[in-house]
């Protein structure tokens, strides 16, 4: 037993992924010949108790591959036997008779397997002092289970908990790289690693398009900075402290630079919150940038120094594209204004004393009192005798609408000169007559051309 522990343990040591560890546990109980191997993965509730179990890889006749359930989660209060490893820890359970278990039984017939003896491995990292899955190894046939087999499954165990916590910890790293939030808790955790681990985390920040920042609160020392932040600090080579007594951060726009106690890393360090806000910057080269900045708490197990870690972008380039979007689509706006204003009730000259005032849609009261300014006004003109207010393109007109235009029609007679109403639809005159419209004084015509004509006509 000591060599296949030992050649389990190097083997589990060296594997890179589930299929490895799978390999390895395989070569180790090869002896006991089991025909099924499942790992499988616990998930935590909020309180890091076990709640979820996902099934991701199995070894079969000599073959590993990817679980059929993989991705699904099966809550564990719901599983037989769960209570059992859940409570053992580092103990494994065996099942030596399946039939013994009527519950087993229909379990494993759900899921299509014939066992006939059942080992359950629980997976809990004591190093990482939390759950990492669980280990089934399965028999055809019943079993009897030596106490030489317990110690090598035990041993097991625990070899594989801690290399599943390993690999599952750079996994987890990898993809929460992608999320800001993601990006603080894994980098607590990576920090809390072994060297080699530390190197491969470096190598992944340098190659992120964001600023990531370790400070040391109580020497002020900068202890990392990847390569992203080193540029957009403008640091240079000059990395390793931070000036406490300098401020050099503004809020946007502002003069004056921000308090120093209201500075995100000051208020993180004095709250242990999570802060973020944006404010600009003056480089180590002199210019000034706006940075995207979230502070957030970091404290390693065993070292009591406070630490703060930054999360950084440089938006000074997007911030401005904004302002000048805004600004461009604040101007388009006040030339689509002014030019819908002067659209909306057009005066078109057509002679040197007559003018048309073409209308198309509805007539609200807003467009009323437009109508009757620009009337009034006649273009600015003093030598007008005829205003032609047509009508064609107005298809209803409502009570208050025709009283606007018959307003706006004696107010042009005020001025001295003659309205003439042309282009009245039906349903118009039917509303100027149900509402007793008083067009006395007003020229009626059929159409545009019979008012432009009458209008020329009463000018000679």
């Amino acid at each position: 037993m000591t060599d296949r522990v030992a050649r389990g343990h190097a083997d589990l040591v060296r594997a890179k992924d589930e299929a490895g560890v799978l390999r390895a546990v395989a070569e180790a109980v090869g002896t006991y010949a089991p025909a099924l191997l499942e790992l499988s993965y616990v998930h935590l509730d909020g309180e890091r108790r076990p709640h979820e179990v996902e099934f991701v890889s199995w070894w079969r006749s000599g073959e590993v591959g990817e679980h059929p359930g993989r991705g699904q989660r099966l809550p564990l209060a719901g599983l037989t036997l769960a209570e059992r490893w859940t409570a053992a820890r580092s103990e494994p359970v065996i099942v030596s008779d399946i039939a013994d278990d009527p519950q087993v039984v229909d379990v494993l017939r759900e899921r299509g397997l014939s066992s006939r003896a059942l080992a359950l491995l629980p997976l809990y990292s004591e190093r990482h002092d939390a759950w990492q899955g669980v280990l089934g190894i399965h028999w055809d046939t019943p079993r009897v289970v030596s106490a030489e087999e317990v110690a090598l499954y035990r041993l097991l165990a625990r070899t594989v908990a801690e290399a599943i916590a390993g690999e599952r910890t750079l996994r987890q790293l990898r993809r929460a790289l992608a999320e800001n939030q993601a990006l603080l808790a894994e980098t607590q955790r990576a920090l809390r690693e072994t060297r080699a681990q530390q190197e491969t985390l470096r190598v992944m920040l340098d190659h992120l398009p964001i600023g990531v920042e370790v400070l040391d609160m109580q020497t002020n020392a900068r202890e990392l900075v990847n390569r992203a932040g080193q540029e957009i600090l403008g640091l240079g080579g000059q990395s390793d402290r931070v000036d406490a007594t300098a401020n050099n951060a503004f809020r946007p726009g502002a003069a004056e630079p921000i308090a120093l106690e209201d500075h995100p890393v000051a208020r993180t360090f004095a709250t242990g919150e999570t802060v973020r806000m944006e404010l600009e910057f003056v480089r180590g080269t002199g210019e000034r940038a706006r940075l995207d900045l979230t502070a957030a708490p970091l404290r390693y197990p065993g070292d009591p120094a406070p630490r703060v870690v930054l999360l950084y972008q440089d938006v000074t380039a997007s911030r401005r594209l904004e302002l000048e979007r805004m600004q461009a689509q604040e101007e388009l706006l006040r030339l689509q204004a002014a030019a819908l204003a002067e659209r909306s009730t057009p005066l078109i000259p057509i002679t040197r004393d007559v003018v048309v005032m073409p209308l198309i849609g509805t007539v609200d009261p807003e467009r009323g009192a437009q109508i009757l300014a620009t009337l009034t006004h006649l273009g600015g003109s003093n030598r007008v005798r005829a205003a032609i207010l047509d009508v064609t393109g107005v298809s209803c007109l409502d009570a208050a609408a025709a009283d606007a235009l018959v307003t706006a029609a004696r107010a042009v007679r005020l001025r001295g000169v003659q309205p003439v109403l042309t282009g009245i639809q039906p349903a118009v005159a039917a509303t100027l007559v149900a509402h007793g419209v008083d067009l006395s004084g007003v020229q009626v015509c059929g159409t545009l051309e019979d008012g432009v004509a009458w209008a020329t006509r009463a000018r000679r």
